[in-house]
């Protein structure tokens, strides 16, 4: 994922700036299509615009968004005022800094041909529950629900080892210093509260799954408190070096929602399906159906 940032020593075109980034023009123009192409730290995508001097630009090219086609069975919930989805793996909550398109928010705005407000993220190969709101006026409240943790989320994850009781991991996250790409870890640089809930559900053959229910809402939280405690999640390879099923994806899964709604006080709990490839895993090793 090659990214070039330069500053404009006059005003030029914006077509014209390919041979500065050292690009093709047709890689500068797919660029500019995707969305990574950025004036000031503003995504443009009109080749004719004029960059005035002095103007930070970056490019950032050769990563293709993932190839998806919207599904009506992602959509879980849907009223007046939310729309809940079932976000597949592979498939970013949001645009990345080199494309715009195929990720959930894109295809939520898609669907819509209105407005959508994301409020929260999962990673990319983590599945499940992702809650936006259609209707601007329910922004603010849905926003204090979050805050103030009123939101309930429980995700669904197989782990490495096994758990043989509920317990409570109450350790800091902050950024591990200098890693790229950006890591976090358990009392890392400028740590902020961090507290899960884990409760185990079923062993088998060293393996446990279990579920975590975070309590805060810090960067990949839950892998990192599974990890920090000997169990990381199965597939996860960033934050367990020895994982040796590296053909996985991370098995981590939103599975429920519980949170007042919005606009009328109704208690919601929403839930979403383990997908195929949890599903089979879990079979493989002899758990029992979820």
């Amino acid at each position: 994922m090659p990214l070039k940032t330069i500053i404009a020593r006059k005003r030029i075109r914006l077509s014209r700036l390919a041979k500065t980034f050292g690009i093709s023009r047709d890689e500068f123009s797919r660029a500019l299509a995707l969305g990574g192409v950025q004036v000031n730290g503003k995504r443009v995508k009109d080749s004719a615009l004029p960059v005035p001097q002095g103007a930070t630009l970056s490019v950032c090219w050769g990563e293709d968004p993932p190839v998806f086609s919207f599904d009506h069975q992602w959509i879980i919930f849907e009223d007046k005022w939310l729309i809940c989805m079932n976000k597949p793996a592979g498939m970013t909550t949001q645009g990345t800094r080199c494309f715009d398109v195929n990720h959930l928010y894109f295809f939520v705005k898609q669907y819509l041909g209105a407005y959508a407000g994301l409020h929260h993220r999962l990673d990319r190969d983590t599945t499940g529950l992702v809650l936006f709101t259609k209707d601007p006026s329910v922004n603010r409240t849905l926003g204090e629900l979050f805050q103030k943790k009123t939101i309930r989320k429980s995700y669904l994850a197989c782990v490495h080892g096994e758990i043989g009781a509920p317990f409570t991991v109450d350790s800091p996250i902050g950024r591990v210093p200098g890693a790229k790409p950006a890591r976090f870890w358990v009392n890392g640089e400028n740590p902020k509260d961090a507290i899960t809930e884990l409760t185990p559900l079923a062993t088998r053959n060293g393996l446990t799954l279990v579920q975590a229910r975070p309590l805060t809402g810090r960067t990949h939280q839950v892998r990192i408190h599974l990890a920090a405690t000997g169990t990381p999640i199965v597939g996860d390879s960033f934050y367990n070096r020895d994982e040796a099923l590296r053909n996985l994806r991370p098995l981590l899964h939103c599975k429920s929602l519980r949170f007042p709604h919005p606009e009328t006080g109704e208690l919601m709990e929403l839930t979403a399906p383990l997908p195929e490839d949890f599903k089979s895993f879990l079979e493989e090793k002899g758990f029992d159906p979820v």
